[in-house]
C-alpha cells in the first residue's frame, strides 16, 4: 500500500490523535490512544519494510515539531470561543451535562454551547468548526448536515435532511456542531486540564484570578489550576 503523503500526530496531555492528509491542508482523523507520558518526551521518525529480504529507502521532508495551546482533548466550545475540558455525558434542548477532570458533574445551558468534540483537533480544523453548518463532522472526514436532537448512551440523535432520524455512535464522530462561534474577549486563560477561557478582562486578588467571560460571567480560577495567560493582538 502507498503511504499517506502527509501524516500528523497531535498530543494533548496523555491523549494522542493521528491524522492523514492528501495535500497537507484537509486532515482526516485516524483515531486516538491514551498513553501515560513523562515530563520529558522524545520525538522521532522511523521507516520500515514489510519484507525482511527487501531493502528500502525513505525520505522525510517538511517535518516540524510545534508546541502550542491546542485546547482539551475532549470537551466543548462555548459561543464566545472558550474551550472547556470534560466528557459530555448528555444534552437535550435545554441543558448539557459534562464531567470535568476531577470527576465533578456540571450543567450548562445548551444555548451557550457551539460545538462538542471527542478528539484533539488541529487548530485549522477547530477554526472551521466555528463557522460550519449544523450537523456532525465524522471521524472519516465526512460531514453530515442534520438537526441535532441530543446525546445519550454514547449516541447522538440527529435528523438528517437526506436520511431522516438517525442514532449515530459517538465513537464515529469527531465533532458535533450546534451553532457558530462569535469570539468575544481577547484575554485567554489557560488551565492545567486543557481548558482555554476567553475573557474580556482579568483581575487578581487573594491568590486567585477572576476572569470576566461573556458567556459564563465572573469565574474564579485557583492558582493551582492556572497554566498561563495570553492576550491576542488580533481577533481570530
Amino acid at each position: 500500500q502507498n503511504p499517506h503523503p502527509w501524516v500528523r500526530l497531535l498530543r494533548t496531555g496523555d491523549t494522542f490523535a493521528g491524522y492523514f492528509s492528501a495535500d497537507g491542508k484537509e486532515w482526516v482523523p485516524v483515531g486516538t490512544v491514551n498513553a501515560k507520558m513523562n515530563r520529558k518526551v522524545y520525538v522521532g521518525l522511523v521507516g520500515s519494510a514489510n519484507a525482511n529480504q527487501d531493502l528500502i529507502s525513505a525520505a522525510f521532508d517538511q517535518v516540524s515539531v510545534r508546541s502550542e495551546p491546542m485546547g482539551p482533548a475532549q470537551g466543548f466550545t462555548l459561543v464566545d470561543g472558550s474551550l472547556i475540558s470534560g466528557e459530555v455525558t448528555s444534552f437535550d434542548a435545554k441543558i448539557l451535562q459534562y464531567t470535568d477532570a476531577h470527576g465533578v458533574v456540571h450543567s450548562i445551558p445548551i444555548d451557550s454551547v457551539a460545538n462538542i468534540f471527542t478528539t484533539p483537533l488541529p487548530l485549522e480544523m477547530r477554526a472551521k468548526l466555528w463557522t460550519a453548518n449544523v450537523g456532525l463532522c465524522m471521524a472519516t472526514g465526512d460531514v453530515m448536515e442534520a438537526n441535532i436532537q441530543g446525546l445519550s448512551y454514547r449516541h447522538v440523535s440527529v435528523v438528517s435532511i437526506l436520511l431522516g432520524p438517525q442514532n449515530v455512535d459517538l465513537s464515529q464522530v469527531a465533532a458535533v456542531v450546534l451553532r457558530p462561534v462569535i469570539a468575544k474577549g481577547s484575554t485567554l486563560i489557560y488551565l492545567t486540564d486543557g481548558s482555554i477561557y476567553r475573557c474580556q478582562q482579568v483581575k487578581t486578588g487573594d491568590g486567585n484570578l477572576t476572569g470576566e467571560s461573556v458567556t459564563l460571567g465572573a469565574m474564579i480560577v485557583k492558582a493551582a489550576d492556572l497554566l498561563g495567560i495570553a492576550v491576542e493582538t488580533t481577533s481570530p
